[in-house]
């Protein structure tokens, strides 16, 4: 079973355009500067509006940012123990009933 994760990048962003979370905070609108730096730490996954007021606060400051810029994605392959487990349970259960 696969399944696609969407990962924060705001902390790369802001450290590849020399903007900190701090300032930011100063920049958003309608957002706690301290959601900001949650956001950007990894502790706390944005809403959309959030993403929305991070997007317009910097292209108000002159940054051409998208969501391309603070999003990525992944896949992860995921194998449950059960789905593991269950041919070697079966083929000892099959051995044993043999014996």
């Amino acid at each position: 079973m696969t399944r696609t994760r969407i990962d924060i990048q705001l902390k790369p962003y802001l450290e590849q355009i020399g903007v900190t979370a701090y300032n930011l905070g100063k920049w958003v609108v309608g957002v706690s500067p301290q959601t900001i730096y949650a956001v950007a730490n990894g502790s706390r996954r944005p809403s959309l509006e959030v993403l929305e007021a991070i997007l317009s606060a910097f292209h108000n400051n002159g940054f051409e940012t998208s969501l391309n810029d603070l999003l990525s994605t992944r896949v992860d392959l995921t194998v449950t123990a059960t789905n593991c487990l269950a041919p070697a349970s079966a083929a000892r259960k099959s051995a044993a009933s043999t014996r």
